[in-house]
């Protein structure tokens, strides 16, 4: 499960959009398959070797992430609107079998961190990992059309 806040750099706490939680395997909309470009990766909030800057996606501050990959597109099995959890609209994405087990050792040693999602090297998300993810996770959005939207760029739709 992934969640909350941040400290940032100068005092300031930013509420990232994004709580990534462990797929409880609710119904939700037609699944699609994935875009290519979308990365998942370990991030930190302070630079440091073997890191790279991104902005977050207020373009206003700056976080880190490891280079190398959790997961890539070919490792969702799909991307699908989730409903609403907590009276927020979510985004489920289901692993593969091969993708769910490296999700699982990345998160098992990692609660506490932050993870970046990424599409095509932009940053979609970047929370806190709340504990051991495995076969998939939920992404609220601000509105069920802010989840449509997020659907629409990192699946195939059409």
């Amino acid at each position: 499960m992934i969640a909350e806040k941040h400290a940032m750099p100068r005092t300031k706490t930013l509420l990232v959009m994004l709580v990534l939680g462990t797929l409880a395997g609710c119904g939700g909309g037609p699944a699609y398959p994935p875009k290519a470009g979308i990365e998942f990766r370990l991030g930190e909030l302070r630079a440091g070797p073997g890191l790279q800057a991104m902005l977050l996606p207020d373009g206003k501050h700056q976080v880190y992430v490891h280079l190398d990959l959790i997961l890539a597109s070919r490792d969702i099995e799909y991307i699908r609107y989730g409903g609403s959890e907590n009276g927020r609209p979510v985004i489920d994405f289901r692993f593969t079998n091969a993708g769910g087990k490296r999700m699982l050792h990345a998160t098992q040693g990692s609660v506490g961190q932050p993870m970046a999602i990424e599409m095509d090297g932009q940053l979609i998300s970047f929370a806190t990992i709340n504990g051991p993810i495995q076969n998939g996770l939920r992404m609220p959005a601000e509105s069920a059309a802010a989840a449509q939207s997020l659907i629409d760029r990192l699946a195939v739709t059409h």
